[in-house]
């Protein structure tokens, strides 16, 4: 199963995106840099800090996998036309993003 979503995954890195990349969703961080290279790097370590935050109370294999998705969301941005994360446009990436870091901050052996 893995070897067929990879294969997946690289037929669709072969295929042209016909949808250009909308200034407030996809290209944040680069019109963060052509409006000043110090609000761009600000851009950048904000974005990157995002995982940080789910890594914040502990570093089990629950909170390493939230912050690994939040990696590669990042990380996708950076490679192609998909929204940045918390920082673009819209509202599901950042409810998403708090839902993370509730979860994340769960104790599961804790009792109330």
């Amino acid at each position: 199963m893995a070897v067929l979503g990879l294969a997946c995954a690289a037929y669709a890195f072969t295929r042209h995106d016909p949808l250009p990349a909308v200034a407030h969703v996809e290209r944040v961080i680069p019109n963060a840099f052509a409006a000043a290279p110090l609000v761009g790097v600000l851009a950048g370590l904000a974005m990157a800090a995002l995982p940080l935050a789910m890594l914040w109370r502990r570093r089990e294999a629950q909170t390493l996998a939230l912050a690994g998705v939040w990696t590669g969301f990042a990380l996708a941005n950076l490679l192609g036309n998909y929204p940045a994360p918390v920082l673009g446009a819209g509202a599901s990436p950042l409810l998403g993003w708090l839902l993370s870091i509730g979860l994340a901050s769960i104790n599961p052996g804790e009792n109330d």
